[in-house]
């Protein structure tokens, strides 16, 4: 409102801004929520029971911090099994009923990501499904996805609907509030919430600031500032403590091999605390 005053002003058509001695409430910090690492370790064990597309995304959240539109815009050519690294230049978005790939929302977004090598039997699996949807599917599979300017590019997209086409981002919350229920998360805790949980832990491990806020995507540093009271170190190898602080080692073994849809049935919650 205070804007459009302004304008009225340039265009001399009121003396003054009336909004310009008004003083704006401040507005309270608001809490980044997270979970501890002992939660998220058994939040991550507690997949074994999910489809292999969920485990796969939520694992690359916890891990990388990657935002769930990122990470629905892997594909085959931005995914290096061998390096182990995302490139992350571009992310799934919706807009009244479109659904479309664009590149993340800042600059700074677009970033070389690392994640731990452990991930790459699992990631492998769910690149074995696609390849075997997309045979079954035959002239169903959409091979063409578009871009935000209307483009139509090669579908490599690793996480899709069944037909190929690209994944609303909701669905992957309304898999997080069932799965959520079903292991007694905190009803606070959104998927987005893995994201938040993976900074403020490399934090914790002594990550230095520079590198969790590169490996955010953070447009300034000030931002990841707000996570944590910070104490610390330099120190390298970000996917390497990743995969330490969400113990992967023993987490990951019991996630392969498992059947790639799993259809949930009403099961006794546990609490994760």
């Amino acid at each position: 409102m205070s804007s459009m005053f302004s304008f009225a002003v340039e265009m001399e058509e009121l003396d003054d801004n009336p909004c310009a001695k008004v003083k704006p409430p401040k507005i309270p910090k608001r809490e980044k929520a997270g979970i501890g690492r002992d939660p998220a370790r058994e939040l991550l064990k507690a997949l074994k029971d999910e489809s292999l597309k969920y485990k796969c995304m939520t694992l690359l959240a916890a891990t990388t911090g990657e935002r769930r539109g990122e990470i629905i815009g892997i594909g085959d050519s931005t995914l290096d099994l061998d390096n182990c690294t995302i490139d992350v230049s571009r992310a799934a978005r919706h807009q009244k009923g479109r659904i479309y790939l664009k590149t993340p929302k800042t600059e700074s977004g677009e970033r070389i990501l690392p994640f731990p090598v452990s991930l790459v039997p699992l990631l492998k699996e769910m690149i074995d499904y696609r390849d075997k949807q997309r045979d079954k599917c035959g002239d169903l599979w959409v091979d063409k996805v578009e871009t935000e300017d209307g483009e139509l590019i090669s579908n490599d997209l690793i996480f899709t609907q069944w037909n190929g086409q690209i994944m609303h981002p909701n669905s992957v919350d309304g898999w997080w509030v069932k799965f959520k229920k079903d292991n007694g998360l905190p009803e606070d805790l959104k998927f987005h919430g893995l994201r938040h949980t993976n900074i403020t832990q490399l934090l914790k491990a002594g990550v230095d600031l520079g590198t969790v806020s590169n490996n955010a995507g953070h447009a300034t540093k000030t931002m990841t500032l707000e996570y944590d009271d910070l104490d610390a170190e330099a120190l390298r190898g970000v996917a390497q403590k990743a995969s330490h602080i969400f113990d992967l080692e023993n987490v990951i073994p019991d996630l392969l091999g498992q059947p790639v849809n799993i259809y949930r049935n009403k099961k006794k919650t546990t609490a994760i605390k």
